[in-house]
């Protein structure tokens, strides 16, 4: 059955991309020679490892992941591939220690061939769930290793992976190793066909990637434009949505007046709406303050909003407790994982929907729901209230996060193994 839903995908995939040629060709213009296989990576030195990392999320995750191969790639290269363009030029913003990087081959048979002829690799790692039926057909008959490293299948995936069993089992089968984020995905791969034996539950790469950016960042930079005081307490409510903000600015008015010694900074999680929670802020009766106008924050000013981008992980390293936002509405939350590798308590509202596996490992340890406006003071006015407990908590999110990175490392020294067997 294998075999003939696999001549039946290569029917489907040609007939598709001959009547989508013209947008395709327009869609991958950039590296269109390398999509169809025209390859030219230096000549390989010793033992060669191709990681794939799809976009600029997988391409993030893969940073850690390229740095602990580092330490055992020693005596060959790392490669690494990526589909869309935002992917090339994430991996070169981010400088990272690889020999060579690439446009992914598109799945047809012949530039699959030539792109894992020109490479030729001794083992190939994809960045969560990749499954390409004619390069993973290739690879296997070339008895390449493949592996798969925070893999994942949302209840969709799984769903339509179902329709297609036979095929999908038999691509799971070619796999020496399948590292997937949570037993739940473990227990889906083994469902469609993987063998129990090369499943590992290993946490999600992504977080080492975070944990990585803690030594990297400049917190003293911060520290002087926000200008704290010695003593004084800094809440981060981060990437905050419309009508969180109200809910927010309530509670602190309300911290405000048993804690004078406090400053509040707001991230939107969309810039563009800065002026709107400025205004908001204002309305409340704060002297508020957009980090935009501000070089050096005026200690008159109780509310910052943050209204520039790419500062709110470095700003949660200030932070004396953290709001995660996108939580107290249906917006599925936000990234809850970032402030706890600070080592910050953390409160959240109950929509946590895209970070519900990171949420149920750190509520009660290191992170507390707050349903409401009264929720969120009494808990936040403990923390700020019981310093013990407030380290405790900071402590606890920390070390739950740490834990999940070991998986990762687990899954890397069977990397080793398959690395060293060839």
């Amino acid at each position: 059955m294998y075999r003939f839903y696999l001549a039946l995908y290569n029917v489907v995939l040609h007939v598709v991309l001959f009547v989508a040629s013209f947008y395709f060709m327009l869609k991958y213009k950039e590296g269109f020679s390398q999509r169809m296989g025209e390859v030219n990576p230096p000549p390989k030195g010793g033992k060669r490892v191709w990681v794939h990392a799809v976009s600029v999320g997988e391409v993030v995750a893969a940073s850690y992941l390229v740095e602990r191969l580092k330490e055992i790639v020693v005596d060959g290269d790392i490669v690494l591939s990526t589909t869309t363009v935002t992917g090339m030029k994430t991996i070169k913003g981010l400088n990272l220690p690889v020999d060579f990087a690439f446009y992914y081959p598109v799945d047809l048979p012949f530039a699959v061939k030539r792109s894992v002829e020109a490479v030729s690799p001794d083992i190939v790692i994809f960045v969560e769930t990749e499954l390409w039926p004619n390069i993973v057909e290739v690879l296997s008959r070339k008895m390449v290793p493949l592996t798969m490293i925070n893999g994942r299948l949302s209840t969709g995936s799984f769903k339509r992976y179902r329709w297609v069993k036979p095929l999908i089992g038999g691509l799971l089968e070619r796999f020496s190793l399948l590292c997937m984020i949570s037993s739940r995905d473990a227990w889906r791969v083994i469902s469609l066909g993987a063998p129990p034996r090369r499943v590992k539950v290993m946490g999600n790469l992504k977080h080492g990637a975070t944990i990585r950016r803690v030594g990297d960042s400049d917190v003293s930079r911060i520290r002087q434009w926000l200008n704290v005081r010695e003593g004084e307490f800094v809440w981060v409510a981060g990437s905050t949505h419309k009508g969180e903000e109200d809910v927010i600015l309530k509670v602190f008015r309300r911290l405000k007046s048993k804690y004078p010694e406090i400053l509040l900074a707001i991230v939107p999680r969309h810039p563009e709406r800065g002026d709107e929670v400025f205004r908001l802020a204002c309305y409340y009766g704060f002297n508020a303050a957009k980090r935009s106008g501000i070089v050096k924050r005026d200690r008159r000013v109780d509310v910052v909003v943050v209204d520039t981008i790419g500062e709110l992980f470095e700003i949660y390293g200030v932070a004396t407790v953290v709001f995660c936002g996108g939580s107290l509405v249906p917006k599925g939350g936000q990234n809850i994982v970032e402030p706890a590798v600070w080592g910050k308590p953390i409160v959240h509202g109950v929509y946590m929907d895209d970070f519900s596996l990171e949420t149920e490992a750190l509520d009660g340890k290191g992170a507390f729901a707050v349903r409401d406006e009264d929720e969120m003071f009494s808990i936040i006015d403990e923390l700020l209230q019981d310093g013990g407990k407030r380290e405790e908590v900071g402590r606890n999110a920390e070390v739950v996060v740490r834990q999940w990175v070991t998986g990762v490392d687990e899954c890397i020294v069977e990397i080793d193994k398959l690395l060293k067997g060839r």
